[in-house]
């Protein structure tokens, strides 16, 4: 009993002092519903996702540069690795991979139980681990980790956000998204939480980090890329 009560009151402490982010700056985007981000930072340009099921390249400022020819049913999440971009369709529990030309190169079949809307909402790429992983979005939050072909390895069941909207590595530090908290918990490497940020921004679903340590945030219904100095 003492145990729980500690663990609650360590989690209640976080809540409460959940450090205030603001804005740097706002861009508007001409993607429809985008739903999840990723950086390059060897081209310097963005890869942004729709809730339609389409892959778009941009400039730092938010404009198109080229879209995939491919279509998809319900991209959600999205991450950059080993010059690869690997992309979650949610409802088909797929996982299709392009390269930096944005053609479809494979498609991975991702074995996973619930309703049709319940699949995985986001994936990233951990470096140290040479592992992917991929989260659903909420009831219950499953965190599973898989290797490089897409065998699972672990299961982890979270429950300390009402939903994960986007998962983004950076710097040794995993970030989870949420879009009903309008929060990110950053986590280290073995999902222990370490610190929470509350974000002033409506239906987050995105989150990536850009090679001048900033912070980005895509909404979706909003469709702006937001971004945030890192000062943490």
């Amino acid at each position: 009993m003492k145990s729980i009560l500690f663990f609650l009151a360590i989690a209640l402490h976080t809540l409460l002092f959940a450090q205030k982010l603001i804005p740097v700056s706002t861009v508007n985007l001409d993607i429809d519903e985008p739903s999840g981000i990723a950086f390059n930072k060897e081209l310097s340009t963005y890869y942004i996702i729709s809730d339609n099921g389409y892959l778009f390249q941009t400039d730092l400022t938010g404009k198109t540069i080229h879209s995939s020819s491919f279509k998809g049913y319900d991209f959600e999440g999205i991450t950059f690795a080993k010059n690869k971009i690997y992309v979650s369709d949610e409802m088909m529990r797929k996982v299709h991979v392009f390269d930096l030309n944005l053609k479809k190169t494979n498609t991975y079949q991702l074995n996973y139980q619930g309703g049709r809307n319940k699949g995985f909402e986001s994936i990233a790429f951990i470096p140290e681990k040479n592992q992917f992983v991929l989260i659903s979005e909420k009831e219950k939050i499953f965190i599973r980790k898989y290797d490089l072909n897409f065998r699972m390895i672990d299961e982890i069941i979270y429950d300390n956000l009402r939903d994960v909207s986007a998962v983004s590595y950076f710097d040794g530090f995993i970030y989870l998204l949420s879009d009903e908290d309008r929060t990110i918990v950053q986590m280290n490497l073995n999902f222990e939480e370490i610190k929470r940020f509350e974000i002033p921004i409506i239906n987050p679903e995105g989150i990536a980090f850009n090679n001048k340590s900033q912070m980005l945030i895509v909404s979706d219904n909003r469709e702006k890329l937001y971004t945030f100095n890192k000062d943490w």
